[in-house]
């Protein structure tokens, strides 16, 4: 639940704290504000305990997000000192290791009040943005793209190809963002700014340079293995009971398996209905003795969430992954000091990105997906028709730009880790951006360990789950014949797979022809359902009666492409939501 905003510029008591509230529509937190002359700073209280920020006669430190500490223990996690891992950070920050010593998502901001300096520290992928204005000699730095816009007064200058990416491929590229004149600041990153000038330096203490250090992948697994089960142990070192989020899939499970047996834990998933993905993830508790937990969300979750979680992951995301919103409260996540997640798994671990054409992949193709196109034309092809041409080119052109970045660092890889370096390129991460601010969310495959490890293993491991599956044959041997929602097995490799998945593809088509399995069996909501809906035709008719700005991105009447075309059902939500960020924006909501 924790952000903040910086101005180098003194604002007035309650001016910083009214824009954090902003973000949210209840549950509104406790927020702090320090002013000086080195200007005024707004923080919000920060769930991860034992993060509070301290203040001292020369500095103020603040911390965003709730990293393990590598060189100690982390018993403070569930202890009374709410400053406790503030405090130890600060003694060592001259000394510290940043790539090493934290682990997972944080952001440090800290302030030399006597010579007016400040020093920004983001994590070794950026899962948690920061972004900053500048404004002659003032600077704005916050972590709210909406909020820190609104402060600096930049939210009138909207940066429509931005907006247009966001619609065509569900992210901004790094490091533009919805608004022509701020910027996200780099991952892996020391940012040093003197407040009363334009001087400016950053030094990266990490890069994901393509450097192979293992030649064996048995290893290698082994090694990821202890990585995974190294930061849960330190997360769950001092706790009595434990929450885990669960599925139909297998990185959850997974997860769950290396959960610590002497502990308490409870399974939660959220779906529309009990089905094929639900039996599957009681059944997957059962088998790793965790309590299972189902809730229920209404056909129309996803459209009810619209206008307040747009304004709580901010305009650069697509809100629609925030599945956790409201649903937090009634399963009572915010009473777990820890509650673990699989996320990141599918593109770190099984780089579902990844670029490769031959025939291994055709053979594959029906449960491993790793046929894609080129960066710039994935999700493109059904818009091309429908979007301003110059606007189109203009996304290319940053798509290469940033490509060529990328290129310096991971040659063979770049398509791949163009998705993943910063994190915010990754269509996905408002699931996290939403979760940070809601719980105690902890996620293994976003430890700095299994970060680097990603960095440095060959890329032809990662397709087809081979580096995955070895861990899991060992892992999820008690669940060793407990499918996929999607139909394989996930402690089996390939090449029985291909035959089992098959069969079950067969299946489930027969269940469906013959109305035994009448609703959608996944995770995620119907959309055929959910566009069925009175609210999705009241919200178009709503956010389509103002929209000036969208004219200039569309040739097609955007009424018309909501209601009655083919649009992927992300991108017909996704341009509702810039719809209502548009609307909102102009004062007419």
């Amino acid at each position: 639940m924790s952000d903040f905003i910086f101005s180098s510029k003194t604002k007035e008591r309650g001016e910083l704290s009214k824009e954090i509230r902003s973000i949210y529509k209840e549950n509104i937190p406790w927020i702090n504000e320090y002013h000086g002359e080195w200007g005024s700073l707004a923080v919000s209280r920060n769930l991860y305990n034992g993060f509070d920020p301290i203040e001292n006669n020369k500095h103020i430190l603040i911390m965003i997000g709730g990293p393990i500490l590598t060189f100690t223990d982390n018993k403070f996690i569930n202890g009374k000192d709410n400053s406790y891992g503030t405090k130890i950070i600060y003694n060592k920050f001259e000394k510290m290791k940043w790539d090493e010593d934290l682990s997972g998502p944080y952001v440090i901001f800290l302030i030399n009040k006597k010579f007016k300096t400040i020093k920004i520290v983001t994590d070794i992928m950026s899962f948690i943005p920061v972004y900053i204005s500048m404004k002659g000699d003032e600077k704005y730095i916050g972590t709210h793209i909406d909020s820190l816009a609104k402060i600096s007064g930049n939210n009138v200058e909207i940066d429509l190809i931005s907006i247009t990416d966001l619609i065509i491929n569900g992210y901004v590229t790094f490091p533009y963002t919805t608004y022509k004149d701020i910027r996200q600041l780099a991952p892996a990153c020391i940012h040093e700014w003197n407040i009363g000038d334009d001087k400016y330096k950053y030094s990266y203490y990490w890069i994901p340079m393509e450097k192979i250090e293992y030649k064996n992948i048995k290893i290698a697994a082994l090694d990821l293995k202890k990585y995974l089960k190294n930061f849960i142990d330190s997360v769950t070192e001092d706790m009595d009971n434990i929450g885990t989020f669960i599925t139909g899939g297998e990185d959850s499970r997974l997860i769950l398996s290396l959960l610590p047996k002497n502990k308490k834990c409870d399974s939660f998933i959220y779906l529309d209905r009990y089905n094929r993905e639900g039996r599957i993830a009681k059944k997957a508790s059962k088998i790793f003795n965790a309590n299972f937990n189902i809730y229920y969300r209404s056909k129309t979750h996803y459209l009810d969430i619209l206008p307040e979680c747009s304004d709580f992951v901010g305009s650069c995301s697509q809100y629609v992954h925030s599945h956790t919103y409201k649903l937090y409260k009634e399963s009572n996540l915010l009473d777990y000091k820890a509650v673990f997640g699989g996320f990141l798994s599918d593109c770190l671990i099984k780089a579902i990105d990844i670029k490769k054409y031959d025939m291994y992949d055709f053979i594959l193709i029906q449960y491993v997906h790793t046929l894609f196109d080129k960066i710039s034309n994935k999700s493109q092809k059904n818009m091309i028709n429908i979007i301003d041409n110059e606007i189109i080119n203009k996304i290319n052109k940053r798509h290469m730009d940033y490509l060529k970045r990328i290129k310096e660092i991971r040659g063979k890889s770049a398509e791949n880790w163009f998705r993943l370096w910063p994190m915010s390129m990754n269509e996905a991460m408002p699931y996290f951006y939403c979760n940070r601010r809601l719980f105690r969310i902890y996620e293994p495959f976003m430890s700095n360990e299994v970060v680097k490890f990603s960095a440095s293993v060959p890329q032809k491991w990662k397709i087809s789950r081979r580096l995955f599956n070895i861990i899991a044959r060992d892992s999820l041997k008690p669940s060793k014949y407990l499918i996929h929602t999607e139909g394989w097995m996930p402690s089996l490799p390939w090449y029985f797979n291909i035959f089992i998945s098959r069969f079950y593809k067969i299946l489930f088509k027969l269940l469906k022809t013959f109305r035994i399995e009448k609703t959608n069996q996944g995770p995620w909501f119907d959309p055929k359902e959910l566009f069925r809906e009175d609210i999705w035709n009241k919200l178009v008719i709503r956010y389509t009666n103002n929209h000036t700005s969208m004219e200039e991105i569309f040739k097609s009447d955007i009424k018309n492409l909501l209601l009655y075309s083919e649009l992927d059902y992300i991108q017909k939500i996704t341009i509702l939501q810039v719809l209502y960020f548009l609307n909102k924006n102009n004062g007419h909501i």
